[in-house]
């Protein structure tokens, strides 16, 4: 059985120390490497949702444009349909009474008490 001497044990102990130093050396490069590519992935993921978000502000931008227009075309329609309701609401008030003078008169003339007191 030969005994380690002290010269021994140093050049083991270089030898340790230098694959120690080898081995931390490209576990250090394997995780800078990956630290980039995390980086790279992020700047990558940060510009395809800024541009996904840009998109979606032109979208929406549209769409308030077109609901603006739709506001304004619903206002018109309502207007004119306010209108026609009035003129309507007008010409039966006439008819209406026209045809209240025109009974009061056939009542008269037949000598008939009035059916209302109006």
């Amino acid at each position: 059985m030969a005994v380690l001497t002290k010269s021994d044990l140093d050049q083991i102990r270089k030898v340790v120390r230098e694959e120690v130093e080898v081995e931390v050396t490209t576990a250090t490069r394997n995780l800078q490497i990956q630290i980039l590519q995390s980086r790279i992935e992020a700047r990558t993921d940060n510009k395809e949702l800024k541009e996904h978000a840009k998109t979606t502000e032109i979208l929406a931008r549209g769409s308030e444009r077109r609901l603006t227009k739709l506001e304004a075309k619903i206002d018109k329609n309502h207007k004119e349909i306010k209108e026609e309701i009035k003129q309507v609401s007008d010409f039966l008030d006439k008819e209406n009474l026209k045809a209240v003078k025109r009974v009061k008169r056939v009542e008269e003339h037949l000598s008939l008490p009035p059916l209302s007191q109006n």
